[in-house]
């Protein structure tokens, strides 16, 4: 593959280099404005690697046009651009504006590599295409992400239910089960079929109140057709990416992780929020093994996303996970198989009002 134009004097290739070299510099300018903002303001090391990695990306992309072709085409001073702003260029109110507009740069410099490159070495136009896609990727993380977890800044306690409690419990009365607390319902049942899935989901969400968030597990088809807030997928389930696919850029993800690879991987493929679990003996759930309130004292810790305990909590054994600065737990058995749910899920959410937010979180709510 020649790198080489066809004529040294060929003015519409001396014209491509000096395209091909502004662009190349502007995109790795906007990539490292860009990665400050997640390093720095989000405090986010998965966008932060994932960030650095386009830069390297572009980098060795960029390694195959020569250097010296790219600098010997450079012209600045009679470079018209260089001369010409506008007023919005000159704005920025938050770190997020500055983000936003580095962001929409690297994509634009992207398309500008692609279609150039064309013209003096096509055999780069597939790479700065592929780098170009994962740039919207990776926006779409960075800024789409914020306003979802948004609606779930308060949320302690999600409440699993199977389609028989949606409909025969809380339906009739939504009110009284956000006002204990239950602000997130998730619709699980695996014993059902897809009918009766889908009219519990849609009978929930034509009776939620504002406040209230409707999860549907595992079925992010069923999520999308009964417009619920939200998708839950296991570890044997769709992954959170193509689950997303399918319900779209403004509905939740969620994922069931066991242990600090599947976290990762959750956080890495765009996940909203994970359960983590389970933590003690479960009736609804067959695990030999439980991870116990200190390994999801170290989970919470370190995930940047809203996690929620769960496995075998009761209003007993949750004291043991509020001292380990645990805030937000999904809950079943203990509520259903409770004298009175209401009463059962009220207490576990104003016990668990006592654990302050993460700084993770805190630093999420802000964008």
């Amino acid at each position: 593959m020649s790198l080489e134009p066809t004529s040294p004097s060929d003015p519409t290739s001396h014209a491509a280099w000096r395209i091909l070299d502004a662009n190349a510099n502007r995109c790795a300018e906007a990539l490292r404005t860009w990665e400050e903002y997640v390093r720095f303001v989000r405090e986010s090391p998965p966008l932060t690697a994932s960030l650095k990695e386009a830069r390297h990306q572009l980098a060795s992309v960029l390694d195959r046009l020569p250097w010296e072709r790219r600098l010997a085409a450079r012209n600045v001073e009679e470079d018209p651009g260089t001369r010409e702003t506008t007023e919005s260029e000159h704005r920025r109110e938050q770190p997020a504006d500055v983000a936003r507009a580095a962001a929409a740069r690297a994509s634009q410099a992207l398309r500008c590599l692609e279609e150039y490159s064309k013209l003096v070495c096509p055999g780069l136009s597939d790479s700065f295409e592929q780098l170009r896609y994962a740039v919207y990727a990776l926006e779409q993380r960075t800024f789409g992400q914020p306003e979802r977890h948004g609606t779930l800044a308060d949320v302690r306690v999600c409440l699993l239910a199977d389609c028989r409690q949606v409909l025969d419990q809380i339906v009739p009365q939504v009110e009284a089960y956000l006002d204990a607390g239950a602000a997130m319902i998730q619709l699980r049942d695996k014993e059902t079929d897809d009918r009766e899935l889908l009219r519990a989901a849609r009978e929930l969400c034509r009776v939620r109140p504002q406040g209230l968030l409707v999860i549907v597990n595992d079925r992010p088809d069923i999520a999308a057709i009964a417009d619920t807030d939200g998708v839950h997928v296991g570890q044997e389930d769709l992954p959170a990416a193509e689950a997303r696919r399918i319900v779209g850029p403004t509905r939740l993800v969620g994922v069931s992780t066991h242990e600090v690879g599947q976290l990762s991987a959750a956080v890495q493929q765009g996940a909203d929020y994970v359960g983590f679990g389970p933590v003690f003996p479960t009736p609804t759930k067959d695990f030999t093994q439980f991870v116990g309130p200190v390994e999801t004292e170290r989970m919470t810790e370190r995930s940047p996303l809203p996690l929620f305990a769960i496995g075998g909590i009761t209003p007993d054994n949750l004291a043991e996970l509020i001292d380990a600065g645990v805030g937000r737990v999904a809950v079943s058995s203990a509520v259903w198989n409770s004298r009175d749910p209401l009463e059962t899920l009220c207490k576990i959410t104003n016990d668990l009002r006592r654990v302050p937010l993460t700084r993770e979180w805190e630093v999420l709510r802000r964008g």
